[in-house]
């Protein structure tokens, strides 16, 4: 049975979570709380589900796993693994989680260096490793299929452009994955099933956002796969 995750505020004025299958007969409210719920992630294993609960008394957030059981489509009290520091103004804020392939670690953009890094954290609790760390923004992390990298979204070149860089989870040096002569933002990066290849979009001021494939070892030039609109040409 196919099972999907979608907020929505049809029980009260706070957004749940709730579970439909494919065919739409079955719902199950996955939370029924106090607070927001949102930024849901299925595990590969199809077994676990997270997301962040945001209450007045915690407004950054708390990342949140669930234990769900497919065939009966009941899941388990949750169970915190990450509680963010309180900031009324959001910029604590906890983003969606990525699950390692093998459904035992959530890597999440977080605050606690005062920039956006990215974060390895048990599925079963435990303390946050600190995977990047510097005066930069990293976003978006994306494990590899192999599970050896993520791909995140980072101005750690430029402050105002975006790359997408592959860190491996090993602790090695990150990596740029591309580099052109005109600085732009790069976004939605998505791995290949064989984790050689990784898909993205690339805008700039000279270009519309297109897709383009690159090498993920760097072997070969990226790729477009669109083009939107012609480059603009100087005169």
């Amino acid at each position: 049975r196919d099972l999907h995750s979608f907020p929505t505020r049809r029980s009260s004025d706070l957004e749940d979570l709730v579970i439909v299958s494919d065919d739409g007969r079955t719902e199950y409210f996955l939370t029924q709380g106090d607070g927001d719920a949102g930024n849901a992630s299925w595990a590969p294993d199809g077994s676990h589900i997270s997301y962040t609960e945001r209450k007045p008394e915690y407004f950054s957030g708390k990342l949140e796993v669930v234990k769900f059981d497919p065939k009966t489509g009941q899941g388990d009290d949750p169970a915190t693994v990450y509680t963010a520091p309180t900031d009324r103004g959001g910029g604590w804020s906890i983003g969606k989680a990525n699950w390692s392939p093998d459904s035992k670690t959530l890597a999440v953009v977080l605050q606690d260096s005062g920039w956006n890094n990215v974060y390895l954290i048990p599925a079963a609790g435990g303390k946050p490793k600190q995977l990047t760390s510097g005066e930069f923004e990293d976003q978006n992390p994306v494990y590899a299929p192999n599970g050896k990298s993520i791909a995140v979204t980072s101005n750690r070149k430029l402050k105002e452009e975006e790359d997408i860089w592959i860190v491996p989870v090993d602790g090695a040096a990150p990596k740029q994955l591309t580099h052109f002569d005109t600085p732009g933002v790069e976004s939605s990066a998505e791995w290949s099933p064989d984790a050689r290849r990784i898909f993205f979009r690339r805008t700039s001021p000279l270009e519309s956002t297109d897709l383009l494939v690159a090498d993920a070892a760097g072997n070969a030039p990226p790729k477009y796969l669109t083009h939107t609109m012609p480059k603009n040409l100087e005169s």
